[in-house]
């Protein structure tokens, strides 16, 4: 779902594409500026029907399309000061999330937007969305903002995700390991490896994430710091930020073996399946040599 800022045709009627407007919250200061681009009509019984699968005002989405206004105002937004927050280390922009998702080699994700502590029939929905959807990964986003009288603080929210995390499949020191590793004296971290043998001794409460072409290690109370590396690779213009050597696919994953000036060298993996769900594939153009493998 997209995000769009909704007006009144008659806020609209003073500025147009080509202005610069300030974007305010509620006591009236100044959070960024938008250059307008574009100003349009929203088609609200088309999104609403798409968005939310009815058209009710029983719907709390519903409610607020209708309410908030019957045009759209576009354009390129620049970010003046950040909303005062404690819980800054857990956000990440929607760039540094679409690096991660890339480097984790998801290309199907299910997002799960909360408002509750996590519990049982949270864990079985989230389940079956990753089941159903044959989804690569879940994304958790817990609303940590102004909320309903009732509804759960953010400190219970973040605490009750964090403790979920800390407890899934660790041995008995406390670590969760995936992949080709091996620890010594290891406490509290999480190590994973797509592909090298990774060994780690005497360490603590780290995250180790090892795939083909980068290691990250991070501890894991700055996690979220992540956005920096993203940051940086971003300003360095290195194509780690939005490429990774291995990109999955509905019917599997190709990943780039070797490249040169005017060639890339990819192997080919395809998941179980019939030969028709290939089919797709024979008319892409590509410019690499493929080497075809079938899992047994």
């Amino acid at each position: 779902m997209p995000v769009i800022l909704q007006c009144e045709a008659d806020d609209v009627s003073a500025f147009g594409p080509g202005e610069r407007i300030a974007l305010t919250n509620g006591g009236n200061e100044v959070m960024a500026f938008l250059d307008v681009s574009e100003v349009y009509p929203l088609e609200t019984d088309s999104v609403i029907e798409r968005w939310f699968g009815t058209a009710t005002r029983d719907h709390p989405g519903v409610r607020r399309i209708l309410d908030a206004g019957e045009r759209c105002v576009a354009g390129e937004v620049t970010l003046v000061e950040p909303r005062p927050t404690p819980h800054r280390h857990f956000e990440l922009s929607p760039a540094q999330t679409r690096f991660i998702f890339t480097h984790k080699g998801w290309s199907r994700v299910v997002g799960f937007h909360t408002r509750n502590v996590c519990h049982r029939v949270h864990e079985y929905i989230q389940i079956q969305a990753l089941e159903q959807t044959n989804a690569d990964g879940l994304y958790v986003s817990p609303v940590i903002g102004p909320k309903k009288a009732g509804d759960f603080l953010p400190e219970p929210i973040m605490k009750s995700y964090q403790a979920l995390w800390e407890t899934g499949d660790a041995d008995a020191n406390g670590n969760v390991t995936v992949g080709d590793v091996m620890t010594h004296g290891v406490r509290g971290s999480y190590i994973r490896s797509d592909k090298p043998f990774v060994a780690a001794v005497g360490v603590e409460d780290l995250i180790v994430v090892a795939t083909d072409d980068a290691v990250l290690v991070v501890a894991k109370d700055r996690a979220q710091d992540v956005r920096v590396v993203s940051e940086w690779l971003k300003d360095q213009g290195r194509a780690e930020f939005d490429t990774s050597s291995r990109v999955y696919r509905p019917w599997g994953f190709y990943q780039i073996i070797d490249s040169g000036e005017k060639f890339q060298a990819k192997q080919l993996m395809l998941n179980p399946a019939p030969s028709s769900a290939c089919n797709g594939m024979k008319n892409a153009p590509n410019t690499g040599s493929w080497s075809k493998e079938r899992p047994p």
